[in-house]
Order: structure tokens, then C-alpha cells, then sequence
């Protein structure tokens, strides 16, 4: 029987690029109820990148849970300034070659931002959570 937090982490890998393609499509669905062009703005790889730095960074977290235990969540927030400034020097050159951000522009990034920034934090709780439940209590030491 597999380990509370390999679950959660096989949960996470196919939750994720779940949500995100959800999130994906409705987006498309928005962009085509406003006849607004599809693909631009660089929307595929902005989803891409951050369901690619999101899942990294979550498998980043596992691999590391017994050794830096305590430091976990710091590292989730590092992970997530990391994915930030990795934006700016990938897309954001790109977002600001008119000299101007449109909202439709800052949607392509912060849609998938958002959406795997929540199911990262909800998964990395969980394992967490289930990290706190397999220490020995008080009186079974």
C-alpha cells in the first residue's frame, strides 16, 4: 500500500494538468466568445510553463520533505518567487514590446499562475498535513 504522501504526490500529478487544461479551455472559450484571437499573447506557453514549474516544484518539495522538514513551506514560497522571476525574463519582454500590457496579456500569465498556485498550495498542505500525522505522538515515544 502506497505511502499518505505518495498519494497525495500521484494526486497531485494528475490533478494538476487537469485543473490546468479545465482552466485552459475555458479560457479559450472566453477568448472565443469575445472573437478575440485564440492563441495570442503567448497563452499556450504560459500554461505550459507554469504547469511545468508548478509540478517541478511540488516534486522539488517531496524529494526534500525528510531532510528539510521544517523549511518546506519557505521553500514553496522560494519555488513560487522563482516561477515570478522566471516569468519576467521569459514572457514579460514579450508582454512589453508595444510598451503597453493589455488585460487580455496579463490573463495569459496570471490565469495559469493562479490556477496552479492554488492546487500547489492545497497539495503541498496535504502533504504537510500528512507529514504531521506520521510523527509519533507524545505518549508513544
Amino acid at each position: 500500500m502506497a505511502h499518505p504522501q505518495q498519494k497525495i504526490t500521484l494526486r497531485f500529478i494528475w490533478v494538476l494538468p487537469l485543473v490546468l487544461g479545465l482552466g485552459f479551455a475555458i479560457h479559450l472559450g472566453v477568448r472565443w466568445l469575445q472573437d478575440s484571437d485564440l492563441w495570442a499573447h503567448q497563452i499556450r506557453g504560459t500554461y505550459l510553463f507554469n504547469g511545468i514549474m508548478a509540478l517541478g516544484i511540488y516534486i522539488l518539495l517531496y524529494a526534500f520533505r525528510k531532510r528539510l522538514k521544517h523549511q518546506l513551506g519557505f521553500l514553496y514560497m522560494a519555488g513560487s518567487l522563482l516561477k515570478f522571476a522566471l516569468f519576467f525574463f521569459i514572457f514579460y519582454p514579450g508582454y512589453q514590446a508595444d510598451g503597453d500590457m493589455v488585460r487580455a496579456e496579463f490573463l495569459s500569465f496570471f490565469a495559469p499562475y493562479v490556477i496552479c498556485l492554488s492546487v500547489g498550495t492545497l497539495f503541498t498542505a496535504k502533504m504537510l498535513q500528512s507529514m504531521d500525522t506520521d510523527a509519533p505522538k507524545p505518549d508513544e515515544i
